[in-house]
């Protein structure tokens, strides 16, 4: 039996070789808005798909990553600039919600395709601290001070 540690490497590695090899990742919810998950998928060129049971312009999953990539003004369910944002409410359907996910993806061309993960491609320095000397970037701590600014501005 492997200790913990190796198992845990072994799972680690199983998930970035799934990613690599993977057009599509979904970023199911989870406790937080955003993921680790959904930037080891970018990291690896992996276009994420998100599930939201409601749309505005101003969907978490597309502005929360912001300065690190582009905020993306949502008006439809599917493919956005940079990720996938599919009705969580017809993914629970039972039988149909394999064919909604499925035919949802496949319906995305491969010229959107090809421009989302260039959208991405095109911003993965910014997703690496350590591609970038540290000056080039904001802090976290002025990253929050500017969404709390964006989000006060549109209670106004």
């Amino acid at each position: 039996k492997l200790p913990v540690c190796a198992s845990q490497s072994k799972v680690t590695s199983a998930f970035a070789l799934a990613y690599l090899h993977s057009e599509f990742c979904l970023s199911p919810p989870g406790d937080t808005p955003t993921r680790q998950m959904t930037f080891d998928a970018l990291l690896s060129g992996c276009i994420p798909v998100f599930f939201s049971s409601c749309l505005h312009p101003w969907l978490i999953h597309e502005t929360a990553y912001y300065p690190f990539l582009p905020r993306y003004h949502r008006t439809h369910f599917g493919a956005g600039d940079w990720a996938v944002v599919l009705d969580s409410r017809r993914i629970s359907e039972g039988q149909e919600s394999r064919a909604y996910l499925r035919d949802s993806l496949r319906n995305i061309s491969t010229s959107k395709r090809e421009e989302m993960r260039s959208i991405i491609v095109n911003h993965l320095p910014r997703l690496q601290y350590s591609a970038n000397p540290l000056h080039t970037f904001d802090d976290a701590g002025a990253v929050y001070a500017r969404l709390l600014r964006d989000i006060n501005k549109k209670q106004m």
